[in-house]
């Protein structure tokens, strides 16, 4: 717990503005802890993941809550199918390169998109033909009003172009823990977007298998 804390290092255009006070996140039981604090527990808290979707135009008046929950891992795999997890405070382009690495497709398309996986579900976020949902699994969030972690499964998110429930009805009552993406060992390149394929067909690029990316 940081006081009067500058944020310039924790949002993308590097703008210095101050917090009153500065927590990081490192699981989801320690917003629960954070709530039991005097003075924290009307949960009247900024939430701050990457730092890309804000401009800090001047100092913040509240408690900053940074999430940085870390980590990423497979959890089942059934065939060619991978169900992995990943905390949302890992930064998005970091864990679609962590995919890639172990030879894991459906994100390739989603690469240097600015943010945090936590993040990822809220905007439903989409580039170059593919969307969030497409490879979306399920998602864990800490409900502020009760304490209580809740899982969403797909149709609990009500996606839509670069929209999602955590855009309405449930925004600002869930902070968002971890979350879980069905992807393949098996390449299936979206590549029917704009340009791309007679892209790669000029560079003289061909679809790539999981041996040559592992």
């Amino acid at each position: 717990m940081q006081a009067h804390a500058d944020l310039k290092t924790l949002n993308t255009f590097g703008l210095s503005a101050h917090a009153p006070v500065l927590v990081m996140i490192g699981n989801a039981n320690e917003l629960n802890e954070l709530a039991a604090i005097p003075g924290f527990e009307s949960k009247d808290w900024r939430i701050l993941g990457g730092g890309s979707n804000v401009l800090l135009t001047q100092d913040v008046g509240k408690p900053v809550v940074r999430i940085a929950i870390p980590g990423m891992k497979v959890l089942d795999t059934q065939g060619t199918e991978v169900i992995v997890e990943a905390g949302a405070g890992i930064i998005w382009h970091k864990f679609v390169l962590w995919t890639l690495k172990n030879g894991l497709f459906g994100l390739e398309n989603l690469s240097l998109i600015p943010g945090t996986v936590g993040a990822s579900p809220i905007q439903n976020i989409g580039a170059y033909g593919v969307e969030l949902v497409d490879v979306f699994h399920s998602l864990d969030a800490w409900d502020i009003r009760t304490g209580l972690i809740r899982t969403f499964a797909t149709d609990d998110c009500a996606f839509g172009y670069r929209d999602s429930v955590f855009k309405h009805e449930a925004k600002d009552r869930y902070v968002i823990t971890a979350v879980r993406f069905r992807l393949r060992t098996v390449p299936d390149l979206k590549l029917d977007y704009g340009t791309i394929r007679a892209e790669l067909e000029a560079m003289k690029i061909t679809s790539p298998t999981a041996q040559d990316v592992s």
